[in-house]
């Protein structure tokens, strides 16, 4: 579906507004999610068989190739052993949200030029660990032509062969006019 408006680098939203609202889901119907978000874990599921949990040799990107351009590699950057991730950094950034939020390739979420940005990163990738299960957040901002947006990004954690550790999060990124946005 296309529509008529011009995305807005993300920071300037934010800048003009001043107010981001967010929140954060589990995944427990996929039939509630987008088209592309079911195709993106089902991709995942076919490439994990009976495992029961994700892990990086998962991301096939011929499987995946229809939805590269809104998918995000985050690596979670740790504290201490079985702790939470204290930060995260951005491995990979598809084409499609580079223009939305400008090149953040290499930058760790503590660097984001709004702070809310980065904590609501943060706080996403530590609930997907605690979880280890996909979630969700949900942001509505604005974008400079008075469009009402919500930001909708899915993380899957990414675990190591042997499923004890989150070593990566796939995040697909779909930025939405609020008017064609089911609340679901």
């Amino acid at each position: 579906m296309t529509t008529s408006f011009q995305p807005m680098i993300h920071d300037e939203i934010l800048q003009q507004t001043g107010d981001l609202r967010s929140e954060w889901r589990w995944v427990v119907d996929r039939i509630r999610l987008g088209k592309d978000k079911q195709a993106v874990l089902a991709a995942l599921d076919a490439a994990a068989g009976e495992r029961g949990f994700y892990v990086k040799a998962d991301v096939r990107p011929s499987a995946l190739a229809p939805y590269l351009p809104k998918i995000c590699l985050f690596d979670p950057i740790y504290g201490e052993a079985g702790a939470p991730p204290v930060d995260g950094q951005i491995r990979l950034m598809g084409t499609w949200v580079e223009r939305f939020y400008g090149r953040r390739t290499g930058r760790k979420f503590s660097e984001a030029v709004l702070q809310e940005v980065g904590k609501r990163q943060l706080a996403a990738i530590q609930a997907s660990w605690h979880g280890r299960k996909p979630g969700r957040t949900l942001a509505w901002g604005h974008s400079y032509q008075g469009v009402n947006l919500v930001v909708d990004a899915m993380y899957v954690p990414l675990l190591n062969a042997g499923g004890d550790e989150v070593v990566q999060f796939l995040v697909h990124v779909d930025v939405i006019p609020e008017t064609q946005f089911e609340d679901n």
